[in-house]
């Protein structure tokens, strides 16, 4: 699921995931089997002191710290998401999550240039295109029927990850359509571009 798709893509997002565990039960806890545990840790832990005490170095060692930090890391992040019902598991378990973010350097978004719209082969069917927008990564098209003057008469009706080549569908013949279209980030929505309109066929 992600936040900037539509409800009926998220509703069937969903309904798929639990289709797929009512027809396997078993598919939740082989999930549940494959994520780190304490014992995992605990023995790649072991074997790795072991092997630095022993002085045994090498190839063996190396592939030991590997596996050890890999199964840290995914271990770090079911801490992340656990997070975000307890925030005092970090500190409790020692984890630093803070760790690494430069999430404030980060640059905002700008509204996409050159924002453009042209009827696709299709009749309801469109195909816009704007200028990438760094740090976007996906965009999102919004559609209003009425005065594109009044925020509460747009509505999203696509979100693609390429700006090069933005699919529009569902559109009624005859219908004069107002577009404009926002990148979305790390953070949420960009400005929205210019508008421009365009009537279905």
């Amino acid at each position: 699921m992600a936040p900037n798709a539509s409800d009926t893509e998220n509703i069937s997002t969903t309904e798929l995931l639990i289709a797929a565990m009512t027809n396997d039960p078993g598919l939740y806890p082989r999930m549940l089997s494959n994520l780190p545990s304490k014992e995992t840790i605990e023995d790649i832990h072991g074997r790795y002191r072991e092997s630095r005490n022993a002085s045994v170095g090498g190839e063996q060692q190396k592939g030991l710290l590997i596996e050890l930090n890999r199964e840290v890391s995914r271990f770090t992040v079911l801490v992340k998401i656990a997070a975000e019902n307890d925030p005092t598991l970090p500190q409790k378990l020692g984890i630093n999550l803070q760790k690494g973010k430069k999430s404030s350097s980060k640059v905002p978004l700008t509204a996409p240039g050159n924002f453009i719209v042209r009827h696709g082969l299709e009749h309801g069917t469109m195909f816009a295109k704007a200028s990438h927008v760094k740090g976007g990564r996906s965009y999102h098209i919004e559609a209003c029927e009425g005065d594109p003057s009044i925020e509460s008469n747009w509505r999203h009706v696509a979100t693609s990850v390429l700006c090069s080549k933005m699919e529009i569908k569902g559109l009624t013949p005859g219908t004069l359509y107002w577009f404009r279209v926002k990148a979305v980030g790390a953070k949420g929505f960009g400005p929205a571009s210019s508008y421009v309109s365009l009537m279905a066929i």
